[in-house]
């Protein structure tokens, strides 16, 4: 019996795995490129059982590998090529034989995952269909870049083509891309190992010198050459500046070479490849990481030295720019010495910028692990291949499609954001659809969250309906959950019938009537889920649904509060305000700026900080006019949208809201949660939220005068200020924490499924 035909027999193949590279085997043990065999580790716990068909090495493994940890073998296939035509026309004549046995085995697996781009993935590709179910990753720029071999074009078109028709996981995704292919992520650290990257971030201070750090393969296509220059560069201008070059290839000794060349003593070290956790320790004792490349997927090095907090400049192509964009980071086209210097200037005139990018970056980073990532491709396998779950798990779970206008900072989106990121994993697969825009809190939306978005223009746009359905379709979505307005979407997609509908009413239509098109539509829902009890009465009402398809669900507020460093905010311990509300005519700023106005001639020392995005420029332009008013000079300061909302109320001392009219304000769940007194109109549900005035401070709505005798007699009262910031959060806590939410939108999920 051959060696294949014994090895095919041997026992079950479990998942078979296409991939180009190098495997090698020493000691009983299949080792491979570190972060390539710490991401096999895990389709080896998802499926058990691993078998690679790719090229195999016995003996000792390089510096660099890492032995892939789990129930893995290797079956060589030699995926030939090389310069020239003869390797080429060898390979050709080797295919058709590779192609049998390859398919032969994609028969017996339980799945067939293939790895490109590679000859390999090629063949992998080739035989798909036979498969039982089958995956593709495409691990480098999805969207090309000149000068890519010709095969990685033609493995890009056919996996984008009905011949594949399976799911596929790049780096970015094309708006003319199929369904079935999807934007992921990559890792190579755990959570334990990017919790102390936290840590080492968090703890970082300023230093004289600068210590750069390039972590790769050394290839023409990585440019380390280009980083060697410029720190030589940098160092001949003056500037304090070391580099290590960390990483193994074909250019090692060009690199030691022209190192030597530059007679610049230790200040640039060439230390080969490493083992994991000391490029983790490099990482840490770092201040820059520098990577020019010609083109890159997911770069793992970036994302690793992000969450150690350092400034990462790289190139500007593939996902680099998303990956760094919004100040966690710098991009420079590819292999380009002089922007390299440029950058590095600017990161050592400026040690504070450099540090709160930093944060930035570690911010961000942090829950790329590979859990997440685990997680993510559990739940796009779910989602993807009907009926199939984990080998050991339970039972597939319900898919649920949250829908959401924008992602922009506001209560209704942040429910919707913070429920996705909760509802449990063992019992739901979450999916968030943005019908128009994203926004800053999709920074908030775990990496396993399928994601959809719509861009729709118009108020109806078919092709976003046509793109809602078959999203729904695909992914085999159960529950609709229609976060506001978006319900209009949801209906126009499915108007007769289709999943479980709930719609999550955050603002009422409370003095409105209901259109006779709407009451009609909105036999379709399942289930409203109302934010306050003024809302439900309305949906009862105005919308002709019976009480039993009405409930109150509470607002509730995951704010997190990072524990670190206070940030740095206007105004001093004891003296600040805080306001959380979207600059709208609803919310009330004018009549708060008056009241501000009133307070700052008492008390000059006090501040009010308004969190909040400018929603209605109109407003916006009315706040900006009269914050330069002189009686508000120095008083009042608006710090935007923003993701540390937590860490900003735990700084401050009082909070304030002067709606016009509410359902039940996010704002003030967050306050109690914050454990602040707050002082709010008696609008909507905001009497409830405060114990009818047990709980807080109660004004009329538009009363400017009272509502700085309020803030005022708050101010002069610590004790007071105390007392209320703990009834309002024993209040709350019973219906409205997140635990309690949670749970009851949960009970809600499993009744409207068993009706």
């Amino acid at each position: 019996m051959s060696r294949f035909a014994q090895m095919v027999s041997e026992r079950p193949l479990g998942l078979l795995v296409a991939s180009h590279v190098e495997h090698h085997c020493f000691e009983g043990q299949v080792h491979a490129y570190g972060p390539y065999a710490r991401e096999l580790a895990l389709w080896c716990r998802t499926f058990g059982t691993v078998t690679i068909v790719g090229p195999r090495r016995d003996g000792p493994p390089p510096a660099d590998a890492a032995p892939i940890d789990g129930d893995v073998r290797v079956i060589h296939l030699d995926p030939g090529g090389g310069p020239g035509w003869a390797p080429k026309l060898r390979q050709a004549a080797r295919a058709p034989g590779q192609l049998v046995r390859l398919a032969r085995l994609a028969r017996r697996a339980d799945a067939l995952h293939v790895r490109c781009p590679g000859s390999v993935g090629l063949l992998g590709i080739l035989v798909g269909r036979v498969a039982p179910r089958r995956v593709a990753k495409y691990a480098g720029q999805w969207t090309g870049f000149p000068g890519e071999p010709a095969l990685w074009r033609v493995q890009r078109s056919l996996l984008r083509s009905r011949w594949w028709g399976a799911p596929v996981t790049a780096y970015q995704r094309r708006a003319d891309d199929p369904a079935w292919v999807e934007q992921f992520f990559s890792a190579a650290a755990t959570d334990e190992q990017l919790g102390v990257a936290a840590s080492v971030a968090a703890a970082r201070a300023p230093r004289p010198e600068v210590r750069a750090l390039f972590v790769g393969r050394l290839t023409n296509a990585k440019h380390p050459e280009a980083a060697v220059r410029a720190v030589a560069t940098a160092r001949r201008a003056g500037l304090a500046i070391t580099l290590e070059v960390i990483g193994d290839g074909p250019l090692r000794a060009a690199l030691e070479a022209e190192v030597d060349g530059l007679e610049l003593g230790d200040a640039i070290a060439l230390r080969g490849p490493l083992p994991f956790d000391e490029v983790l320790a490099a990482y840490a004792g770092a201040d820059v990481l520098l990577l020019p490349s010609e083109s890159e997927g997911w770069p793992k090095a970036v994302t690793e030295a992000m969450a150690f907090g350092l400034v990462c400049i790289a190139t500007d192509t593939g996902l680099i720019p998303e990956i760094l964009g919004d100040g966690r980071g710098w991009t420079v086209p590819a292999g380009d010495v002089d922007a390299l210097v440029d950058r590095l200037r600017s990161v050592a005139a400026d040690p504070a910028g450099r540090s709160a990018m930093g944060v930035l970056a570690s911010t961000w980073a942090v829950g790329r692990s590979l859990e997440a990532l685990e997680g993510a491709l559990v739940a796009l396998l779910e989602r993807s291949w009907p009926g199939w779950t984990p080998p050991g798990t339970a039972p597939r779970r319900v898919a649920v499609l949250h829908l959401v206008d924008t992602l922009a900072v506001g209560g209704a989106e942040r429910v919707a954001t913070e429920l996705v990121a909760h509802l449990p994993r063992d019992r739901f697969a979450p999916h968030l659809c943005t019908t128009r825009a994203d926004g800053p809190l999709e920074a908030l939306v775990p990496p396993d969250v399928g994601r959809l978005r719509l861009e729709r223009r118009h108020r109806l746009e078919l092709g976003a309906l046509r793109a809602l359905r078959r999203y729904v379709r695909t992914h085999r979505i159960e529950v609709l959950h229609a976060h506001s307005t978006s319900l209009l979407v949801a209906l126009a997609a499915f108007p007769l019938r289709g999943p479980v509908l709930v719609w999550h009413d955050h603002f009422g239509g409370a003095g409105r009537r209901a259109s006779p098109l709407l009451r009609l539509l909105a036999r379709r829902i399942t289930r409203v889920v109302a934010a306050s009890e003024r809302n439900a009465r309305w949906a009862v009402e105005e919308l002709g649904l019976p009480a039993d398809r009405v409930q109150v669900l509470a607002n509730t507020s995951w704010l997190s509060i990072s524990g670190g460093a206070a940030p740095d905010l206007p105004g001093t311990d004891g003296e600040r305000i805080v306001c959380v509300a979207n600059l709208r005519h609803q919310k009330g700023h004018d009549v708060l700026l008056d009241a501000m106005a009133e307070v700052h001639r008492t008390h000059p020392s006090l501040v009010l900080l308004l969190l909040g995005a400018a929603s209605e420029p109109s407003v916006a332009e009315r706040v900006g006019s009269r914050l330069a008013a002189a009686d508000l000079d120095g008083c009042v300061h608006l710090l935007g949208s923003r993701l540390d909302v937590g860490d900003v109320l735990a700084a401050s001392d009082i909070g304030v809201l002067a709606s016009r009219s509410e359902a039940t304000p996010l704002a003030v769940v967050e306050y109690g949660m914050a454990g602040l007194p707050v002082v709010a109109t008696d609008v909507g549900g905001v009497g409830d939220l405060l114990d009818h005035g047990r709980a807080g401070i109660l004004v009329p709505p538009g009363d400017a005068g009272a509502l700085a005798h309020e803030l005022l007699a708050l101010v002069e009262d610590p004790a007071r200020r105390a007392r209320l910031g703990a009834a309002l959060h024993a209040h709350l806590a019973p219906r409205w924490s997140p635990e309690a939410v949670l749970a009851a939108l949960v009970a809600t999920y499993d009744e409207v499924l068993s009706s």
